[in-house]
């Protein structure tokens, strides 16, 4: 858990995902953990990194700073090398 400026705990979540299906479960997932709770602050690279940003350098920092991951698996990941 994380200490924001304002005293509150911040928890962070990296939401993992790959292949076309497994993006759509991890931005539904972002979306229900943050409106379940507003001291959640979750990570999908999709949406959470800009143009311009070191993609690789992006997600390794976010995964080092993340208290919970996620891993958005499906039968389209399975069969992917």
């Amino acid at each position: 858990m994380y200490v924001t400026r304002e005293g509150e705990l911040e928890m962070k979540v990296f939401i993992s995902w790959s292949k076309a299906q497994s993006m759509q479960y991890a931005l539904k997932t972002k979306t229900l953990l943050e409106n379940l709770d507003p001291q959640i602050k979750a990570f999908v690279s999709e949406i959470d990194i800009h143009g311009g940003e070191d993609v690789q350098k992006e997600i390794i920092q976010k995964i080092i700073e993340c208290d919970k991951l996620v891993l958005c698996f499906t039968k389209e990941n399975k069969k992917s090398p």
